[in-house]
Formats: structure tokens, C-alpha cells, sequence
């Protein structure tokens, strides 16, 4: 598949030829482009996914989020696979994901607040807590030693990602830490 940015211009740019065609108009129909913003902090993640699904309730379009047609929500609540829910189904169950969504969140929601840290400082923030052990190397230990090294990481504020990114463990792994 294509980047996202570039799926949705194509199709706001054939809907807006369409409608200028139809109605004998010309000129832009669509004010701003596409917008979107990489989620680095995995605490935001669920929540946001929880925040975008009751956008339908929020706008009284529904009661609830599931009764929305449109929504991914069935996806990750596993009876559905078109969308790829395994990164969130392996940081949440489906039975807590159920409870949230009945909770849902408040509508101030904002993932703008964390610094992205570059692949260096991720590097030198990891190997301060392994004593100077490449951060590709903690793969290599025992499962055990492995595991808790990944929860000490996530507790001193690396998000999944991150450790993903520079060690080579999946983040399947590395979430259920």
C-alpha cells in the first residue's frame, strides 16, 4: 500500500473533480489537506484509538461506539480482520478493550506533550541501563534477564517503539514485558 497522505489526496482530488463536474463549478472544494501525527508514547495509543472511536457517540451520531457502522471498533474486538490489530490486542485484551470503550475518554485529548528522543539518545538512555551493553545484544540474554531489562526500560519512560527500533525485539515481546 501507499502513504496515507498521498491515498487521501487522491481521493479528495477525484471527489472534488466529481463534484466540480457535476455541479458546474470550478475551483478548490476541500479548505486544508490531510493531516496526521506519528503517536510516539505508547500510553497515548490506546486511548487514542478509544477517543476516535466514540467521536460518533461525542457527535450523537450513535449511542454507542459499536453501534456505528463505519468504525474499526468490531476489528479490535476481534471478530473482523481487515484492520491490523495485533499491536493493540498484544498491550490490551479484549475484555479490558470492551470496558474502556464502555469508560471512553475525555474529549481533551492531546499526544503533542512528549519529545521524540533521536536513535542515539535512545541508544545511550538503553545501554546506561544495561551497563554498557549494546541495546541489540539484550535479545541475545535469557528470557528472564531479557524480560525484566525491557521492564526497567519501559518504566524509565522508552516507549515501545523505541526499544523495538533499537534492539531488534518485536514489540510484541517487548509490550507484554
Amino acid at each position: 500500500m501507499g502513504d496515507i497522505s498521498v491515498i487521501i489526496k487522491k481521493i479528495l482530488t477525484k471527489y472534488a473533480m466529481y463534484y466540480n463536474r457535476k455541479y458546474k463549478r470550478s475551483g478548490a472544494l476541500i479548505g486544508s489537506r490531510y493531516k496526521s501525527k506519528a503517536v510516539e508514547m505508547d500510553e497515548y495509543f490506546i486511548p487514542l484509538i478509544i477517543y476516535i472511536h466514540q467521536n460518533p457517540v461525542r457527535a450523537g451520531i450513535v449511542e454507542q461506539a459499536e453501534d456505528y457502522a463505519y468504525s474499526s471498533y468490531y476489528e479490535y474486538s476481534g471478530r473482523k480482520k481487515i484492520v491490523d490489530t495485533e499491536l493493540v490486542q498484544s498491550l490490551i485484551d479484549t475484555g479490558d478493550w470492551v470496558k474502556l470503550h464502555k469508560k471512553g475518554v475525555d474529549g481533551h485529548f492531546s499526544v503533542s506533550d512528549r519529545v521524540k528522543l533521536t536513535e542515539t539518545e535512545i541508544r545511550q538512555r538503553i545501554m546506561k541501563y544495561t551497563g554498557g551493553a549494546e541495546p541489540s545484544e539484550i535479545g541475545l540474554w535469557d528470557k528472564s534477564k531479557r524480560n525484566a531489562m525491557f521492564g526497567r526500560l519501559k518504566q524509565a519512560g522508552l516507549s515501545i517503539r523505541e526499544i523495538e527500533r533499537a534492539t531488534g525485539v518485536s514489540k510484541g515481546i517487548i509490550a507484554k514485558c
